[in-house]
């Protein structure tokens, strides 16, 4: 049977309109081992998903599919990276390439942080990083500040995994000995970089005036030359501190920081400087986050600046999907749910690993499911895209797939299945014991797991036919029950009709009709 892992390399393949035998070369493995997998004979190493992903242009985690697997690979790599960094000044020993291999290593780790490619990143940065710190402490005086400048990078992207995982402890480490290194690099516009990621502390301690203060001491003591970086790098601290600012709720430094941005924005083209992607659409971006983060009227101003406005396809995928996750929270509290389940779908679309692991997207869907009761099935599984993990049910009957979460008080939905009442041809059906009777209906309603079954399901035990089971039930939605005609094969008369008169209630009726009729009137007089 195929697998999860199958039918997803199959579907991306015939999505990419490439045969087998073309994306085996452009793989490098062999037709034979692809053949298997789509097949579900057999599983893939993670150098095969990598070597897969890479010829279809996606990224692992969208072949891997279940949230558990990906989520599984990056916190498993969270022990190994902070083990590393916690022997920074003694490190082991082992073999380290050259610096131009080391540099070629670092910018395609700072793709993959800029793409929100958090599994290739935990597979390859803990390694990366223990080679980067012994390659610093053997490097020679003149080699010692591009080491250092490579290893700030390295630690910048490992971050980037730690903090959107949820290891805040892990990234403060990992700030503080970007810090560490820092200095070392002889550079000032990387000094800024590293107060600019100093900023997520602030923001996982919600401390935000002291984030401001560091913010704004930092741009102070930055660079004022006239060239693109040194613009970028103070531009990038001036709209960090403006959302910082909104954050804490200080509306006045929030608009003269953004004020700043957008001043020194509109003096260099986009692109990514020092790691950090700064331009007039970047400015333009974060002046949505302001708006969100200072509420109330900043919000619907906002929104109607921005109108139909979508940033390029040039701009790093993260940012992108930041912007259309909070734009959908602008919308959301400006009472538009259909616009902000697009907006959700949008960064999805864009940046899949970042949406779902973002905390607002969470809230939102929850949100958004209880509102939006006509997209009951695609934003109930949007919700369990972002919430639920699944499981395989035990071998039985049939296939099946259990929600693994209780969903009583989640914000997915009570009494109802995590992907609606039909997908397709399927139908969701509640598993209930068979001697449960009448009353105890509603409490297994509300706290039996909700099973996607086989399409003729587990039916239950009927004293009628299933089709008239259904009909029955239909009718009793419509207020009425249909009634069955005495040739029904399950018709039981009532007992009135047991009279002599006849089995037919009509004869009854007209019977009755003409006793009455001859009875003498009330008063009359008989002879």
């Amino acid at each position: 049977m195929p697998t999860e892992l199958a039918r997803r390399v199959a579907y991306r393949r015939r999505i990419a309109r490439m045969t087998q035998q073309e994306l085996a070369d452009a793989a490098g493995v062999h037709v034979g081992t692809l053949r298997k997998i789509e097949r579900g004979a057999r599983g893939a190493s993670d150098d095969v998903i990598e070597a897969l992903a890479a010829a279809l242009g996606v990224d692992p985690a969208l072949l891997l599919g279940s949230r558990d697997r990906a989520d599984a690979r990056v916190h498993a790599a969270m022990p190994t990276l902070s083990a590393t960094i916690a022997a920074y000044d003694m490190p082991d020993d082992g073999p380290v390439r050259p610096l131009t291999e080391l540099r070629a290593s670092v910018d395609e780790a700072v793709t993959w942080r800029l793409a929100a490619q958090y599994v290739r990143i935990a597979r390859h940065l803990p390694s990366l990083v223990g080679e980067l710190i012994r390659a610093f402490h053997l490097a020679s005086p003149e080699e010692e500040a591009e080491a250092a400048s490579l290893l700030v990078s390295a630690l910048r992207t490992a971050d980037a995994a730690a903090y959107k995982y949820g290891a805040r402890d892990l990234s403060a480490r990992l700030v503080e000995l970007m810090r560490w290194a820092v200095p070392h690099a002889g550079d000032p516009l990387l000094d800024a970089a590293v107060a600019y990621v100093r900023t997520e502390v602030f923001f996982a301690a919600r401390a935000y005036v002291a984030g401001l203060c560091a913010l704004e001491a930092a741009a102070g003591s930055a660079p004022v030359r006239r060239d693109d970086a040194t613009i970028a790098a103070r531009g990038a601290l001036h709209m960090r501190a403006a959302v910082i600012a909104g954050r804490a709720g200080l509306a006045e430094a929030a608009d003269r920081h953004l004020a700043e941005a957008r001043e020194l924005g509109d003096a260099v083209p986009e692109s990514v400087y020092q790691g950090t992607a700064f331009g007039p659409v970047s400015v333009r971006i974060h002046e949505v986050s302001v708006a969100v983060s200072l509420g109330n009227d900043h919000v619907r101003r906002a929104l109607d600046a921005v109108g139909e406005w979508t940033p390029s396809r040039d701009l790093p995928a993260e940012r992108r999907s930041g912007f259309y996750i909070e734009k959908a929270r602008a919308q959301l509290w400006s009472g538009l749910p259909r616009e902000a389940f697009a907006s959700l779908k949008a960064a999805r679309r864009i940046a899949p690993q970042h949406t779902r692991d973002h905390p607002w997207v969470r809230e939102d869907a929850a949100t958004l499911r209880r509102l939006r009761r006509a997209d009951a099935d695609s934003l109930t599984s949007f919700a369990e895209w972002c919430h639920g993990q699944r499981r395989r049910v035990p071998a039985g009957k049939h296939p099946q797939i259990v929600d693994a979460t209780e969903r009583r008080g989640s914000g997915v939905g009570r009494g109802r299945s995590a992907l609606g009442r039909r997908s397709g041809s399927l139908r969701h059906r509640r598993e209930r014991p068979a001697a449960a009777g009448r009353g105890d209906r509603g409490r297994h309603r509300r706290l039996q797991p909700h099973v996607l079954a086989h399409p003729h399901g587990q039916r239950p035990a009927l004293a009628v036919p299933a089709e008239e089971h259904q009909r029955a039930r239909r009718g009793r939605r419509r207020g009425h029950i249909r009634r069955r005609t005495p040739d029904h094969p399950h018709h039981r008369a009532p007992a009135a009709l047991a009279h002599p008169v006849g089995p037919d209630p009509y004869r009854l009726r007209e019977a009755l009709a003409r006793a009455i009729a001859a009875q003498p009137a009330k008063g009359a007089m008989t002879r």
